[in-house]
């Protein structure tokens, strides 16, 4: 139970100072490789998550090796006895215990280690209870959703879009909930339709169309379940967050592109994407609830814009 409580400590310990610098080494790369695919921006931003979630644990992989090294010399010095006396010599002094995983932490005055542990623990319920709320959330976002009422060109520019994206097999459902479309797996794909969304013309629903589409083709909704469920480890720490942040961001440029490739016209793609969000209007102030992946998640229009168009931003990413 000890060690388990140090291992725990270490981890929290070790992931305060890792994941700065692991967001800082991530920022970096996407700046110097400028404007790119979205694909390739939030693959850089998913290995440094997947770096911070494994980097504060790394230092115990050692621990096995450390316990052999103390235990090898005696087991050597017992099988070569006859053969003379052994002499052995090491560069670095040997741990007396080696279920003394952490001396740095071990150091600690018992109160501190206690108040490090009771936080991060907390830290980890409150990350639990988050995610909970989020999934029973979409669960009533589903049951309550019904049936769709598209008219006959919406139902032709549904087909059009699919065959486009190479998708196929998605329930489409109407809910009073949403101010904007959705997508979400539960348990196969679904796009949430909002009951009251203003009258759009083709083009602007192809956009709408496409961009949920890739969603679905990606599988963004089944990678953001996942982030949110190995990220209660980190749910701590700002950096973390951050990086969900920069992961959201890129997804949404990486939909885009897809998008647009789709509708063969990145600019015809960007001006559709301006007229909706001047229909859905609440979209850019109201967050969807529970676990719903929206056509402006992400709260970065300006820079999906500039993107499509191949224009630099006037706003900082920072």
């Amino acid at each position: 139970m000890q060690t388990a409580t140090r291992l725990v400590i270490a981890y929290a310990v070790n992931s305060l100072w890792q994941l700065p610098l692991l967001f800082l080494a991530a920022e970096i790369i996407v700046r110097v490789l400028g404007r790119t695919r979205g694909r390739v921006l939030c693959r850089v931003w998913w290995v440094a998550l997947m770096l911070a979630m494994a980097a504060p644990s790394l230092a115990f992989i050692s621990l096995p090796f450390r316990a052999a090294s103390v235990a090898l010399p005696a087991h050597h010095a017992a099988s070569v006895s006859r053969r003379g006396p052994v002499h052995l010599t090491f560069s670095n002094p040997q741990p007396e215990n080696p279920g003394q995983l952490e001396q740095a932490f071990s150091k600690l005055p018992g109160s501190v280690s206690t108040c490090i542990l009771y936080l991060y623990l907390g830290s980890i319920v409150v990350g639990v209870v988050r995610l909970g709320r989020g999934l029973w959330q979409t669960h009533g976002l589903v049951r309550s959703a019904g049936t769709a009422e598209l008219d006959e060109g919406q139902w032709a520019t549904w087909e059009a879009s699919q065959a486009s994206m190479g998708v196929r097999n998605v329930k489409i459902l109407t809910t009073s909930t949403l101010s904007s479309p959705a997508t979400l797996y539960w348990p196969g794909p679904i796009l949430l339709m909002p009951a009251k969304l203003e009258r759009a013309d083709s083009a602007e629903m192809n956009a709408l169309f496409c961009h949920e589409l890739a969603q679905v083709s990606r599988r963004d909704f089944i990678w953001n379940i996942a982030i949110e469920v190995f990220g209660v480890a980190l749910f701590y720490h700002p950096a973390f967050h951050l990086m969900r942040r920069r992961i959201q961001e890129t997804r949404e440029l990486a939909c885009d592109d897809m998008a647009a490739d789709a509708m063969r016209g990145r600019r015809d793609y960007a001006r559709n994407l301006l007229s909706l969000t001047q229909k859905m209007l609440p979209v850019a102030v109201v967050a969807q609830p529970g676990c719903a992946l929206g056509i402006f998640e992400g709260e970065v229009l300006e820079r999906r814009i500039m993107n499509l168009l191949g224009t630099k931003s006037q706003f900082p990413v920072l």
